[in-house]
């Protein structure tokens, strides 16, 4: 083999590897709100988990043992959904987190 061959076939090489298709994970089908709390008797939030529509995950605060989940669907949603996060993800304000309207009420 020629020194001008072995080029060709190291860059043919490099190219295939490129090429090569990256895996594709589906959206998921349901946006999921995780809701943590302090102990079983849920009187307290400690955290918040959301799998949104368009696959990303956030989450705030702590995970526990105690917790209530709730989903919907996706296709339910205007546009497909799932892009903008909800208001406890983007309050920096105990005022602006009062405004939330999809938290859970503190049990006194």
């Amino acid at each position: 083999m020629n020194h001008k061959s072995g080029k060709l076939l190291t860059i043919a090489g490099i190219l295939s590897l490129v090429a090569l298709p990256l895996p594709v994970t589906a959206l998921p089908s349901q946006e999921v709100t995780k809701i943590y709390y302090s102990n079983a008797a849920k009187t307290k939030v400690v955290g918040i988990s959301i799998l949104a529509c368009n696959g990303r995950r956030s989450t705030k605060g702590k995970t526990t043992p105690y917790v209530r989940i709730s989903s919907s669907p996706c296709s339910s949603r205007k546009g497909g959904g799932g892009t903008k996060l909800p208001c406890e993800f983007t309050s920096r304000t105990p005022e602006q987190q009062r405004r939330c309207h999809n938290l859970p009420n503190q049990r006194p």
